[in-house]
């Protein structure tokens, strides 16, 4: 688990490593003509919400491409860390992971020369001992699993089935690289919040976090039928939890576990944590897994249970869309 404040013995050192360059206050809009065999990296999310964020962090915007015959996704382009960038979201009423599946291949057959797919998204966290997750927190996807697969053996129960998916070695290189620079206190989130916010690209929904409260209630009190929100949720019910010293977001690398459920009991989603000793749940990732190399980023907006409401979607949208952003920012870029 690394925390983007950073800090300790090693931040004395943090100018031992170069910090990612930042990128120009006014975004640019290229001029000169590029081709789809210029993109290598495609970046899918799920939603508009979640792709609005993602496009407005981008270091520069290019011109859209005519689009290849038969390709129904909607593109955005850009640059980011030296990247040239595709960027498509799901259609917005058909989630999951058959239309995860879609969007990735039309993608991968109209740019040809495509080194990693990024899964930008939102998920619900799944507490556990030893990792203290909270809402508008990170999970990376280090493995993925589809824990919907099973079958029933000789009378102990379901046997999982799913193999687990591992990111190519470039990813895991970049990670790691990622990972180096938190522990000497390089925070980029400030910096890029800061910059979104001088823009105006998005609304302050995307990283206001103070008027967001975070509640993780106890696995046996279901959330009131008749209300979306928790106002009226009793707070003693609440999983007492020790206050963190810093107010910033941690990211946690682990297993996602991706199925074609929304999860909403939390009785599922701890048994989903235990057998996979899995970090978060979410439902696109099944479409990618063992088809493209991807890695999964998954901001934490719900804990998977009956208390799920949107007020925390933008901004783990927009905590997701950070991270993918300093990863590109520390992932070195190949010539076609």
């Amino acid at each position: 688990m690394a925390q983007w404040s950073g800090g300790g013995a090693l931040a004395r050192n943090k100018r031992a490593l170069d910090a990612p360059p930042a990128p120009e206050k006014k975004r640019r809009t290229r001029v000169e003509t590029l081709t789809r065999d210029n993109y290598n990296i495609g970046w899918v999310s799920a939603l508009p919400i979640q792709l609005a964020a993602s496009v407005a962090l981008l270091d520069d915007r290019h011109e859209p491409l005519p689009k290849l015959d038969g390709d129904s996704n909607a593109y955005f382009y850009g640059t980011i860390g030296g990247h040239n960038v595709v960027m498509a979201h799901l259609p917005n009423d058909l989630p999951g992971s058959g239309s995860a599946a879609n969007v990735a291949a039309n993608m991968c057959r109209s740019f040809k020369n495509l080194r990693f797919l990024l899964l930008v998204e939102i998920g619900g966290g799944i507490p556990r001992t030893g990792h203290d997750i909270r809402l508008g927190d990170v999970v990376v996807g280090r493995m993925m699993i589809q824990h919907e697969l099973g079958k029933e053996d000789s009378g102990d129960g379901p046997e999982d089935t799913g193999v687990p998916y591992m990111p190519p070695r470039d990813i895991k290189t970049t990670l790691s690289a990622v990972k180096v620079r938190a522990e000497m206190g390089q925070n980029p989130l400030p910096r890029l919040l800061d910059e979104l916010e001088e823009r105006g690209l998005v609304s302050n929904e995307y990283f206001d976090r103070k008027r967001l409260e975070d509640h993780l209630f106890k696995e046996d009190y279901d959330h009131p039928d008749e209300t979306q929100e928790c106002d009226k949720c009793d707070i003693a019910q609440r999983v007492q939890r020790i206050p963190r010293q810093s107010v910033n977001l941690q990211i946690h690398y682990g297993m996602i576990a991706s199925g074609s459920q929304v999860i909403k009991n939390p009785k599922v989603r701890d048994d989903i944590g235990r057998r996979h000793q899995a970090l978060c749940v979410e439902t696109e990732a099944t479409g990618l897994i063992h088809n493209f190399p991807f890695l999964a980023i998954c901001g934490i907006c719900t804990y998977a249970d009956s208390h799920k409401n949107e007020r925390w979607q933008k901004y783990a949208a927009m905590t997701a869309a950070s991270y993918g952003i300093e990863f590109l920012r520390n992932c070195q870029p190949v010539k076609n």
